[in-house]
């Protein structure tokens, strides 16, 4: 058993180098499909980094009326944060309301003045909250919509940050598509360039195919070298992609981090290194050993 796993290999490896053109072109294919792959992953990191920054922004005020004590405000803010659905909740007082406002106008005068001659604080106390999916603020608001609440609250500002919330989670659901289809584009073109590989070896070597039919050779045996040879151009592949990439996600690190707006790449690869290396190897040495199954099934008869 061990001789004929070694002899395998051996055949493999002679057929890897003796075929320098061919294994070039399959090993450059996988490598650009890995490079692109390895791209989508990153774009989708930088994606999801947006996204969340973003959401860290997003959220439902309530609005409660003016009579409505701060207590009974504390207790509606315990219930609402006891829904699965809330992800975050805060309660924002009259006085900090106002502060906040002073703080984020004081560039302007009238305003300001304008503010100064009400002689009383016109904000309403609220609670901010976040949920962890889109479509779970409508479980919240079925929740304030209640008979224990409903008198409380004054308003709140859902349906109008409903569109850029839509927006938002739209986002990363298209980043989502564009990579499985980019992907799978790149993953058939790979398949058909190292099946076109595969195929190639099997008619230069018919003759020696030929010899082992007729002493006996098992289809493990026959057709195992084919199958290491697409295993060797997705290990090579890997290698050339993960240097690539570390050397470019390096390079782009700092030097994009601010116009990203603190994405930084190569922080995002060390991060993500076993990942994307099980991805990467993964995706190489799968495209390589698929494609070269396919292809032994169809022209080796044996």
């Amino acid at each position: 058993m061990f001789l004929g796993l070694k002899r395998i290999f051996k055949l493999s490896w002679v057929s890897f180098c003796r075929n320098q053109l061919s294994t070039i072109s399959a090993i450059f294919v996988i490598s650009l499909t890995l490079f692109i792959i390895t791209a989508l992953f990153f774009f989708q990191g930088l994606i999801k980094f947006v996204t969340l920054q973003i959401e860290e922004q997003i959220d439902i005020s309530v609005y409660f009326n003016e009579e409505v004590s701060e207590g009974e405000i504390l207790k509606v803010e315990t219930k609402l944060s006891q829904l699965p659905e809330v992800k975050d909740i805060k309660y924002v007082s009259k006085d900090v309301a106002l502060t906040k406002f002073l703080e984020k106008h004081k560039e302007n005068p009238e305003l300001l003045e304008a503010i100064d001659e009400l002689e009383e604080n016109p904000f309403l106390a609220a609670l901010n909250v976040r949920v962890w999916e889109e479509n779970q603020y409508e479980k919240v608001l079925a929740f304030l919509e209640k008979e224990e609440t409903k008198d409380l609250v004054d308003h709140h500002n859902f349906f109008e940050n409903k569109p850029l919330i839509e927006k938002i989670y739209s986002l990363n659901l298209t980043a989502r598509k564009i990579v499985l289809i980019l992907s799978s584009i790149f993953v058939l073109i790979t398949i058909l360039v190292v099946f076109s590989t595969t195929k190639l070896t099997i008619y230069n070597q018919r003759e020696e195919i030929s010899i082992m039919r007729q002493i006996g050779a098992s289809n493990f045996y026959i057709r195992g070298p084919f199958l290491l040879q697409g295993i060797f151009f997705g290990f090579f592949a890997f290698l050339i992609c993960l240097f690539i990439w570390g050397g470019l996600s390096f390079l782009m690190g700092e030097n994009l981090e601010g116009f990203l707006g603190g994405f930084n790449f190569f922080n995002y690869f060390v991060k993500n290194f076993q990942l994307l290396s099980l991805i990467q190897i993964g995706s190489g040495m799968g495209l390589g050993i698929i494609s070269s199954f396919i292809c032994t099934e169809k022209y080796l008869r044996v």
